[in-house]
Parts: C-alpha cells; sequence; structure tokens
C-alpha cells in the first residue's frame, strides 16, 4: 500500500463471514504505533497492556472512564482517542499500568455509551536492525497472505518482525 503520510505503513484486514475490519499501523523510531482502527484515524503508541474501548462519541464518557479506573487504582500511561464523526462511532485506546480486574472492565463495559472494552496484553518484540526489517518486508511480498486474513492466526513471525506485535485484534467485534 502507497504510504502516503507515513514512512512505513501496513495494513491488516480480516473478513468473516459478517464482517470486514481493518487497523494500520506504522513505526515511528523504530516503534509501533496504529494510525487506524477501522476507518477511525488514532495515533496509538502500543504498550504491554492496552484497553480498547469502543464507544459512541459523547460528552463525559472519558471522564466516566477515567474516574473508573483511577478510583480502582489502574494508572493510565496513555489514551490516545478517535473518532469517525462528531456523536458517532468512537475509539479510546488506553495503555494502563496492569491488566483491569474483571469488576472494573465490567464497570467500564456498563457505562452508557460504550459498545464493548476488551483488554490486550501485547508482546511486543525488538525489529533488531534494518536488514530484519528488509528481509521480513521480503517475506511479505513473497507471502501476501500473512497480512491478508486473520490477524490473531498471525500470531508472531514475519509479520512481528516488520511491525513488532505479536498479537492484536483490535477493531475486529
Amino acid at each position: 500500500e502507497t504510504a502516503g503520510d507515513y514512512h512505513t505503513l501496513i495494513t491488516v484486514t480480516v473478513t468473516t463471514e459478517t464482517q470486514t475490519r481493518s487497523v494500520k499501523g506504522t513505526l515511528f523510531n523504530h516503534k509501533p504505533r496504529l494510525v487506524e482502527i477501522k476507518g477511525i484515524h488514532i495515533d496509538a503508541m502500543l504498550g504491554p497492556n492496552m484497553l480498547y474501548v469502543a464507544n459512541h462519541d459523547k460528552p463525559g464518557l472519558i471522564g466516566a472512564l477515567g474516574t473508573i479506573l483511577g478510583t480502582s487504582g489502574v494508572n493510565i500511561a496513555t489514551f490516545n482517542l478517535g473518532r469517525a464523526t462528531e456523536g458517532g462511532d468512537a475509539i479510546a485506546l488506553i495503555e494502563i499500568d496492569g491488566q483491569p480486574p474483571a469488576d472494573v472492565l465490567a464497570e467500564v463495559q456498563g457505562l452508557e455509551h460504550v459498545v464493548h472494552a476488551i483488554p490486550r496484553q501485547l508482546v511486543l518484540n525488538q525489529v533488531q536492525d534494518d536488514a530484519e526489517r528488509e528481509s521480513a518486508a521480503g517475506s511479505l511480498r513473497r507471502h501476501p497472505e500473512l497480512v491478508s486474513g486473520s490477524l490473531e492466526r498471525t500470531g508472531p513471525g514475519t509479520f512481528g518482525r516488520l511491525f513488532p506485535i505479536s498479537f492484536m485484534s483490535y477493531g475486529v467485534d
């Protein structure tokens, strides 16, 4: 895909019997970032503990979400937002210091405008050098099926060396 504003850009599209979803990512200073989920622009660095929240863009949601996490002792490391349109579908991708307890996740899920909240633990691999990245890119050119299909089934390997994430399923709901 043409990178446009990005020096590197990878798009992973997942098609099921009922829907198609895509996630776009890039590397900034050799660190992975998500730049689009389900067609919604977002700029999110990835950490080991992420909370993906799909919601409706309505006033008060961010405050309520932050209050629930804070009063439960869950520290927010980064908080990234994106929305399709004013008042429409929106996404919050939040890096937290540890996985949220089940009762906290249930409370977040119970917020009025939350569609769903999904915690994710990511295994981040280090891209060693440009030679390793180019080798992975060559593998992807020879094996495009690694980029198209179920991202969850991709697992660690070539995709993980190019865009160093071993597991991610953001936007596939």
